[in-house]
This record gives structure tokens, C-alpha cells and sequence, in this order.
């Protein structure tokens, strides 16, 4: 029951520090103080994991901004780098992790919103005030 508790804590804070630090967690270039939670899994395994999951999506969900794809993309990439952090946390590549993952994220997100057509991007980033840059 402490680890589901733990876990909860986890999903709240990451939650909680996206939305404290909204002007630099969302847009286009994005600095999200809560990704410093991802290196958890070193200390707490198997709640960190999920709760860092349960985190990201609901920041994702909660924000409004970001196609579905976005959304569930981004907190499963986070949710591959909590496990990799947990399953090398005895080696310097915990730390990489989430770094590494997050920016092969990111660079697939750009080329994706850069190379998609029009009609396939324009129902989703007109909605979004972050996104208007990229549409062609």
C-alpha cells in the first residue's frame, strides 16, 4: 500500500511542478523541471516507474496543448526512460536515459510536424496557440 501511495505522490508532484512551471513546460521548445523526477527509479523502483507514467500523461492530458499522439508518445517515452533509469541504476547511463529519450522525442516530434501535410496537422495545431509557427 506505501508503494501505491509513493506512486501517487510521484504522478502528483511531476503534475504539480508541470503546472508551477507552465511558462518553460510547454510550447514549442520545452524545459520541464518535473523531467528531473525521471531519475527516481534509481532510489524508488517499481512505484517511480509508474508514477513518473501516471505523471506525464496527466500533465499532457491537463494541459490541453498537443495532439492525442503527443500525448500518449511523449508519456510513453518517458515511461521507457523511468524503466531504462530503474534497470541501469547502477551505471552512469541511468542519468542518460530520459536525456537521450526525450531529445530522440522531441526530434521526431519536429520532423513529424514539419514534413506531415496541411490536412493532417492543421485540425490539431490550429487549436493550439504553440504550434501555430509550424503550419505551412
Amino acid at each position: 500500500m506505501q508503494r501505491w501511495a509513493r506512486g501517487g505522490l510521484i504522478a502528483a508532484l511531476y503534475v504539480v511542478l508541470v503546472f508551477a512551471f507552465q511558462f518553460a513546460s510547454f510550447g514549442p521548445v520545452q524545459f520541464r523541471v518535473a523531467e528531473a523526477l525521471t531519475l527516481l527509479p534509481i532510489v524508488f523502483p517499481p512505484e517511480a516507474i509508474g508514477g513518473i507514467y501516471i505523471g506525464v500523461l496527466l500533465a499532457n492530458i491537463l494541459s490541453g496543448f498537443g495532439p492525442p499522439w503527443d500525448i500518449f508518445g511523449g508519456s510513453l517515452i518517458s515511461l521507457v526512460a523511468a524503466y531504462l533509469t530503474y534497470r541501469y541504476r547502477h551505471n552512469w547511463l541511468a542519468y542518460a536515459f530520459p536525456i537521450i529519450l526525450n531529445a530522440f522525442w522531441s526530434a521526431s516530434i519536429s520532423v513529424l510536424c514539419c514534413r506531415c501535410p496541411p490536412r493532417l496537422t492543421g485540425q490539431w495545431f490550429s487549436q493550439s496557440a504553440w504550434a501555430k509557427p509550424v503550419l505551412f
